[in-house]
């Protein structure tokens, strides 16, 4: 039986059920609703102040609202939005989980509703943040929605209700903001009295009080205030919410009112600095710069308090910690310099170096003469210090003292290369810092000596970020380019060694995220190696032969690209033999590359197996490979020649074929030449040879726990072993080291032994705990390896945080991270972690993260011995629904029974039997807790469901487009068993296939039977590929039959299957390689990119200035690849709001065959170009029916396109 459809106006009044309204209120709330009464009858419903109500009666509303603005149904949203505000007035803004998108749907004016009442609803959902509390709030956000207009916001703030006066507050202080004069002086008082009573609660504990604070507050109100006892207001600690919010509001107006200035006084003297902080985030009118020197005068905060504060503005700014304004803090330190120059130098004495250096141009715009003295001649060494301070509080555990030694040239190199093992990374963050304080001390001072020690330190530190941080952009390629190889002449000046600087190149490329600037990175490191290696040809070679595995890839890039060598006088003779070497173009270095065969690293075996099938002249030396005893040799052989695929190379795979006996190169052989592929199987294990107690020494040898010290800064909640023992640190940081040493994170073996004594749960706690520590520190990419030990041990509560952040991060520029954790989720234990990866992998905005995603279902599929596609399978959740498709949930006194239509939706049943609107929440009768987790358990089930039922859909979307089949068992087990994909079957006609020729078509039904569309009973064969029909494969007849047996039976498709249009090549298209039906389309790029994104397509190679000029999708289950070429877009063409493109044409070709990547131009032609006639029918309807879609919008054709084809 279909589900009734619910009305929203029916969800409405089952949500204001929630609100505990009387029946007369409901009947009020209801005829309003419907449009049988006015707003009048509203008038009688009681005020309930909805700031007092739980989150879980006022929930129902937003998806309300969201539903409303989606179909644009404003005036009902205007409805429900007065019927809310007649019910709780200002405080329904708590009804609006994210306030600020209802503050824009009220600011555009759609939903119609009172602009007073919005701004007091507004401002009661913001008020009780103190991020709220700032100009930007008062003047973006809160003036624009009263149109500016001061009487609206004194109705606003008539209108405010609720237990706090903190909106209150920030409504009177915008009212006299914008008022262009003072006329109500009652008014005025009332503001006054507003920050003037809770002065005292400024500090914690609540200071209202203590005599000699209520002394002050009381001066203040009698309008006066003696500053020489405002000494007794330092050291007490404050409560920085109400001190903001007081503070700010006063200064704000201070204009108007001696009361109003003494509060600002008074929160002065508490804290200056904070004082100063607030009046700079609440400054609307620009006061603070215009006032530059006076503030000592006006507010009584001392020159040299505003100074340090000014001096530490501009270190957390100019460091990436904080917004900064530097106009503005510049005025405030001219004035201060024209008004107190003693202090400021002293200032100047006593900043940062960052600060420091900003100090000092503007000592040297007002005062050069003292600026030659005092900064040039007298401050060199102190500005040195100052810098080497900066990089070794980088690392806020303490630091050799050799390293300082080192720094300030009173010890050399070797000494550092000594205690290397007790360096450790710096804390993130401080990388940028450091490296713009040294670039700027060694472009005033020139002291290449001190550049060159703080590289070689840096490089032995192993700081990533502190080598990607430049100055230049890299779209200043000169610039860059010396930057860059200024770098590598510091290393080389302080004799740094070459295997050390091969590591700096692979921190630079781990840690950077940015293609043009990696690419860049890249190229400008090869040019300075191919340089040593002809300088210094013997010891690079043997560098980048010891290297690790990014080093040895990086090698063989060395090696195998051209030389643009800087040739002097003074090295031409040593540089003469690597002149010659070079000159042999692909043929250069040949005994250096081939060196690598034997490497076990994924990334050097890519990459050498591309140089070598680039080198068909090197035929003799691949062939000679398929005759080594190495297993790695062989399969690289093999790889090359199937790649030249020559005559020749099939018969000497053919060869190697008759007496090879490892399974593994088999399986390679008989997909070289084409044979059916052998099975492989076997795994190997083992087991630990040391106690666990043995494990955990072995583990924090070498004082490894030092690399783990940002975590433990603050503590970490309690672990207990199963046995009720409490974990011991030093256990919990072993089981940490498992994955900060893994090279390639995954799961780790010692780990998860050290992990099985812990209880679950607690170790849940404690790696969400890390992971919040690792997120505070900026999410170093060096510490990825938290991802992983978060998502295997942190539990369900870890997988929401993950994905937020796996959405997050791609929009921040740092897709690399995000793949990592996509790769992470996937290794959870829980069974929703793989259902999101499996979502990200079918449709996911950024290309990156969704190829990690189907990378990390490939591995999970590996590792258990199944296709990607079967573990899809297995990893449909039942929701804990059984056979029936039935769920209860107990209340203790109640119960209730969850069912799943047809239609893929819930309902609800009590124990009677009769239906219900939904689950009700827990009353008082009901067992408490186990009501409580049951309407906990429904409403995840609900959501999981919804995520559930949409990524089932992309699946078999997927399935119909490339023709997926399943054995007849595996069709049981997923869609007979699993009793989401149960009521899936239902709604589908299946296909009993052979040689992916459709045999027979059937329904599955209700009672487990299946029917033909005769509707003749159909026994399913034990044997056989069963696939969802496509309508191509039915004649007219069966197709009408089929659609007139579901109508029949009231059945709803979950996807689009008979409807679906198709479409047939025509005979003149059968002739040609290239569909021309939709040539001339004109459409806007954004939509064009937007549909297709949807439908798994991605945007071609990006080439010239930001260009690119095709789409493509490719789907490996069919072998097959489709191009969509177009007139052209660029990078960022969304920000300007897209511009119309010309449609040209569709190409097909084999899947994997062509190039992708920045700069790359490979496409679609020639050989690479499949015939139409070749490709599948159901495949090209597909494609077709998706371009249809696509261009569906598009009213305009450029019939003469091809003339202006690029």
């Amino acid at each position: 039986m279909l589900r009734a459809e619910i009305t929203q106006n029916d969800k409405i009044i089952s949500a204001l059920e929630g609100l505990q309204l009387g029946g007369g209120e409901l009947e009020a709330a209801e005829k309003y609703l419907r449009g049988e009464a006015g707003e009048e009858i509203l008038a009688g419903i009681a005020f309930r102040d909805m700031t007092q109500m739980s989150s879980d009666s006022l929930q129902a509303f937003d998806p309300l609202f969201d539903s409303f603005y989606k179909k644009k149904r404003y005036e009902e949203a205007g409805k429900l939005f007065n019927l809310l505000y007649a019910i709780g007035g200002s405080t329904c803004g708590q009804c609006f989980h994210y306030i600020h998108g209802f503050r824009n749907m009220a600011h555009s004016g759609v939903m119609k509703i009172d602009r007073a009442r919005a701004l007091a609803v507004f401002t009661q959902g913001i008020s009780m943040n103190s991020y709220n509390y700032g100009a930007h709030t008062l003047m973006e956000l809160m003036a624009p929605l009263a149109d500016s207009d001061p009487r609206v916001v004194l109705q606003a703030y008539r209108e405010y209700r609720g237990t706090a006066s903190n909106g209150s507050i920030l409504l009177i202080t915008l009212y006299f903001c914008l008022c262009d004069k003072v006329e109500d002086r009652a008014l005025l008082e009332e503001y006054e009295n507003l920050v003037m009573e809770p002065l005292g609660m400024i500090f914690t504990p609540d200071a209202s009080k203590v005599p000699e604070v209520r002394e002050l507050t009381d001066q203040i109100r009698q309008g006066g205030l003696n500053r020489e006892q405002l000494s007794v207001l330092r050291n007490r600690k404050v409560n920085e919410t109400i001190f903001t919010l007081l503070g700010g509001c006063a200064f704000v107006n201070y204009g108007l009112s001696e009361k109003l200035r003494n509060v600002v006084v008074f929160c002065g003297a508490a804290s200056p600095a904070l004082m100063l902080s607030v009046m700079e985030r609440m400054d609307i009118r620009g006061e603070m710069k215009r006032l530059g020197g006076e503030l000592q005068e006006l507010f009584g905060i001392s020159s040299r308090e505003v100074i340090s504060w000014a001096a530490r503005r501009i270190q957390g700014g100019l460091t990436h910690r904080t917004a900064l304004d530097i106009s503005e803090v510049k005025a405030i330190l001219q004035g201060q310099f024209d008004r107190h120059p003693a202090e400021f130098m002293e200032g100047y004495n006593q900043a940062d170096y960052q600060a420091a250096n900003f100090m000092a141009e503007i000592i040297r715009e007002k005062d050069p003469d003292l600026y030659r003295r005092e900064v040039l001649l007298n401050g060199r060494d102190a500005q040195r210090d100052k810098v080497v301070q900066l990089i070794l509080s980088a690392n806020r555990s303490k630091v050799p003292q050799v390293c300082r030694d080192y720094l300030e040239g009173k010890s050399q190199l070797e000494a550092l290369y000594a205690i290397r093992d007790q360096l450790a990374s710096p804390y993130y963050g401080a990388y940028w810092e450091c490296r713009k304080a040294l670039e700027q001390y060694v472009n005033t001072y020139h002291d290449e000596g001190f550049y060159s020690r703080c590289m070689a330190f840096m490089a032995l530190w192993g700081t990533s970020y502190f080598f990607t941080s430049f100055s230049a952009s890299t779209s200043e390629k000169e610039a860059f380019r010396k930057e860059l190889e200024h770098i590598f002449q510091g290393l080389s000046l302080a004799g740094v060694r070459l295997e050390d600087q091969i590591q700096v190149v692979s921190l630079m490329m781990d840690n950077t995220y940015e293609e043009n600037k990696k690419q860049a990175m890249l190229q400008g490191s090869l040019s300075v190696f191919r340089q040593y290696l002809a300088e210094r040809t013997q010891e690079t070679v043997d560098a980048l032969a010891g290297a690790g595995a990014d080093g040895r890839h990086f090698a063989l890039l060395v090696y195998g690209g051209e030389a643009n060598l800087r040739v002097t006088e003074e090295n031409r003779e040593v540089c003469g033999a690597a002149l010659a070497e070079f000159a042999k173009g692909k043929d250069a270095w040949k005994e250096q590359i081939l060196s690598y065969t034997q490497d076990s690293s994924k990334l050097v075996k890519q990459e050498l197996e591309q140089m070598l099938a680039d080198r068909p002249g090197w035929r003799e030396e691949v062939t000679g490979l398929l005759s080594s005893k190495k297993a790695a040799e062989r399969e690289l052989g093999i790889r090359v020649l199937s790649r030249w695929n020559t005559p020749q190379d099939q018969e000497a795979l053919q060869a190697l074929y008759e007496t090879e006996k490892n399974a593994k190169i088999r399986a390679l052989l008989d997909t070289a030449l084409g044979h059916a592929p052998a099975a492989e199987g076997g795994t190997e294990t083992g087991g630990p040879a040391l106690t666990l107690q043995d494990l955990v020494r072995e583990l924090h040898k070498g004082g490894k726990k030092r690399s783990l010290a940002w975590a433990y800064e603050t503590p970490f909640s309690p672990v207990h072993k199963k046995s009720g023992e409490q974990a011991e640190e030093e256990y919990l940081q072993a089981l940490l080291l498992c994955y900060s040493s893994m090279s390639k994170p995954g799961i780790n073996k010692d780990g998860a032994l050290l992990a099985e004594e812990l209880d679950s749960r607690e170790l849940a706690v404690y790696m969400g705990e890390l992971f919040d520590k690792w997120m505070e520190a900026g999410a170093e990419a060096k510490k990825r390896w938290v991802l992983f030990a978060a998502s295997i041990y942190g539990g369900s509560d870890i997988i929401p945080r993950l994905h937020h952040q796996i959405q997050e991060w791609p929009q921040m520029a740092r897709g690399a991270i995000a793949s990592d954790a996509v790769q992470a989720l996937a290794l959870s234990p829980q069974p929703q972690a793989l259902l999101i990866v499996d979502g990200i992998a079918r449709k996911f905005k950024f290309k990156q993260v969704k190829a990690a995603a189907g990378q990390a279902l490939e591995f999970a599929a590996e590792q258990l011995g199944l296709t990607r596609e079967q573990l899809e399978d297995k990893i449909v959740p039942s929701l804990g629904f059984d056979e029936h498709m039935e769920r209860h949930f107990d209340y203790g006194n109640r119960s209730f029974t969850v069912t799943i239509t047809t239609a893929l939706e819930v309902e609800v049943f009590d124990e009677n039997g009769k239906k219900l609107k939904n689950m009700p929440a827990p009353g008082v009768k009901d067992d408490a807790e186990k009501a409580a987790a049951a309407y906990g358990a429904f409403k995840d089930m609900k959501k999981q469901m919804k995520a559930t039922v949409s990524s089932q859909k992309q699946r078999l979307e997927m399935a119909l487009s490339t023709e997926r089949n399943w054995t007849t068992e595996a069709w049981r087990e997923l869609f007979v068993q699993n009793p989401i994909m149960h009521q899936f079957a239902i709604g589908l006609v299946w296909g009993l296939y052979e040689d992916h020729r459709l045999v027979q078509s059937f329904r599955y039904m209700e009672d487990g039977s299946f029917n033909t569309e005769d509707e003749e009973e159909y026994e399913l064969p034990e044997q056989g590929q069963i696939g969802l029909v496509h309508p191509i494969e039915l004649t007219k007849e069966s197709l009408e039959t089929w659609k007139q047996q579901l109508e029949d039976y009231e059945i709803t498709q979950p996807i689009e299957q008979l409807d679906r249009a198709v479409y047939y090549l025509t005979q003149e298209e059968q002739k040609s390689k290239s569909l021309e039906r939709f040539g001339g389309v004109l459409i806007n790029d954004l939509s064009l990119g937007g549909k297709l994104t949807a439908l798994g397509w991605y945007r071609g190679s990006v080439q010239d200035a930001g260009c690119f000029y095709t789409y493509y999708r490719e789907d490996a289950s069919v072998g097959l690849g489709v191009e969509l070429h177009f007139s052209g877009s660029f990078v960022g063409s969304g920000s300007m709001g897209g511009e119309e493109i010309t449609v040209y044409d569709l190409r097909f070709y084999k899947a994997g065959t062509i190039e992708r990547g920045s700069y790359c131009y490979d496409e679609a032609e020639g050989e690479k170009q499949l015939s139409l006639k070749d490709i599948p029918q159901r495949y090209f309807s597909e494609i077709v029916w998706q371009m249809t879609k696509v261009t569906a919008t598009s009213k305009e054709r450029d019939e003469d396109w091809k003339a202006g084809r690029r």
